[in-house]
């Protein structure tokens, strides 16, 4: 390397091929303080002490600057920690290798490019020019945790879990739920909700027929299954059934009566009649001495009808009911 009359500071040249001569010095006077590692824009090159004195003139140190190129091979410049030698590559630029990752992705550069990660939740190889990310469903790949007794609903990116009706919890974990005022389980209109130590249940009413969540109405009529009488009609309804006797029956329809008609303050057959009870109902007859005449009983007048027994020598005389 050639140097030609360089001027370094305070008065110190250098020669193309001599030792550094001095200006005019100033007996006594330091002319600087040493140059601890001050980087003028270039590589610091080292610093050179040139020891000479003239005459009790420091001369200090001197500090060649070069192009910088990146890397510091000078002196430490004083800063804590500081060795001297910058071991960083100089920042060259470039492409962002990252650039290659769809959004929502990790990317990890390596040697040359990158990779991408996809989230979790997502599947694909997270790259914009391949498959990207999308959704797993873990529901239907069996990746979901849901309790046994929950319904699993997938999510973007995940998915939740809810206990089915009759159960309690947070979907991932159900444990049966007996309480009926939880409204944990719908009844039909004509069941109740019995509470349980395995779970609360519907079970409905009387004159009903279903699994408690629905119940539809019981014929027992039709069915046989009524408790009337033998001799009552039944009349289904809503629920239920209704038992009735007949005419000639006293009783509520599960128990019916003969009711003796004979026996009522009214006469039920009229006068000159004979009222005989019978199993539901009763006869009338005419009393002897009167026939039928169709509104009533009348008396036969068995002396004009030649039906009396007198003697051929005896008067007969007709009675009410008789004759004499």
């Amino acid at each position: 390397m050639r140097l030609r009359h360089v001027m370094l500071g305070f008065g110190l040249y250098l020669s193309a091929c001599g030792d550094p001569s001095v200006s005019t010095p100033d007996a006594g006077r330091d002319l600087g303080t040493p140059d601890l590692g001050t980087d003028v824009g270039a590589a610091d090159v080292g610093a050179q002490d040139l020891g000479a004195t003239d005459g009790g003139l420091d001369l200090g140190t001197v500090d060649l600057a070069l192009p910088d190129t990146g890397v510091d091979l000078g002196a430490p410049d004083g800063g804590a920690g500081d060795t001297g030698v910058d071991l960083g590559a100089p920042d060259m630029g470039g492409p962002d290798p990252c650039a290659i990752c769809a959004v929502g992705t990790t990317c990890t550069p390596t040697t040359g490019g990158a990779t991408c990660a996809c989230p979790a939740g997502f599947d694909g190889d997270g790259t914009l020019a391949g498959t990207g990310c999308s959704d797993v469903d873990e529901c239907t790949s069996g990746a979901a945790v849901c309790d046994p007794n929950a319904t699993c609903a997938n999510t973007s990116g995940g998915y939740g879990c809810t206990c089915d009706t009759g159960y309690t919890g947070n979907g991932f974990s159900c444990s049966v739920d007996g309480n009926c005022a939880t409204g944990a389980i719908t009844c039909d209109a004509n069941a109740t909700c019995e509470p349980g130590t395995t779970g609360a249940s519907c079970v409905c009413g009387a004159g009903y027929e279903g699994d408690g969540a629905s119940c539809a109405d019981v014929d027992e009529c039709a069915r046989g299954a009524d408790a009337c009488a033998p001799v009552a009609s039944c009349a289904n309804t809503a629920g239920g059934y209704t038992c009735a006797c007949p005419s000639g029956y006293a009783g509520d329809g599960f128990t019916c009566a003969d009711v003796n008609e004979c026996a009522a303050t009214s006469a039920p057959c009229g006068n000159n009649a004979i009222c005989t009870n019978t199993v539901g109902d009763f006869d009338c007859a005419c009393a002897p001495g009167f026939a039928d005449a169709g509104a009533g009983c009348v008396d036969v007048d068995e002396c004009a009808a030649g039906t009396d027994t007198c003697d051929p020598l005896a008067t007969c005389s007709n009675l009410a009911g008789g004759y004499d």
